[in-house]
């Protein structure tokens, strides 16, 4: 059995909501894992954190690797 090979990274995401001062509505995305994406279709999820922050609706949105 061949090992697979590494694709592509992804920084895993929770987003928080928030109003600034003149009403507008952003978000604030809180690091918690890595998504990894294999050549044999398949992908790894690595949790570092559980998001705990009141409204948190459940999900996790994965962003290109930011480059360090």
């Amino acid at each position: 059995r061949k090992m697979s090979k590494m694709i592509k990274q992804f920084d895993a995401c929770a987003g928080r909501d928030y109003k600034v001062s003149n009403g507008e509505q952003k978000t604030h995305w809180i690091h918690c894992g890595r998504m990894t994406q294999w050549d044999d279709d398949t992908f790894t999820f690595e949790q570092h954190a559980v998001p705990t922050f009141p409204g948190w609706n459940g999900k996790i949105k994965m962003f290109p690797q930011r480059e360090v």
